[in-house]
């Protein structure tokens, strides 16, 4: 439901309730990106995502929650 409005204002689509061709389409992306980064693919193309990781583990004050 969100997503559908999120859809509908940001891009002026409008989103079937079933089998809608846009959602199948990012949900295709997002388990591609799933995929991509379990097989260190991510870190292999994208070698700042590495860098991001191991500056936040190693400064404990980035980890804390956000108030």
């Amino acid at each position: 439901m969100s997503g559908q409005v999120i859809m509908g204002i940001a891009y002026g689509i409008d989103i079937a309730p079933h089998d809608d061709p846009y959602v199948s389409l990012a949900e295709k992306a997002l388990h591609a990106v799933e995929a991509a980064s379990i097989t260190g693919w991510t870190f292999d193309m994208l070698p700042f995502c590495g860098s991001l990781v191991l500056s936040v583990i190693s400064n404990p004050a980035l980890m804390r929650p956000i108030a």
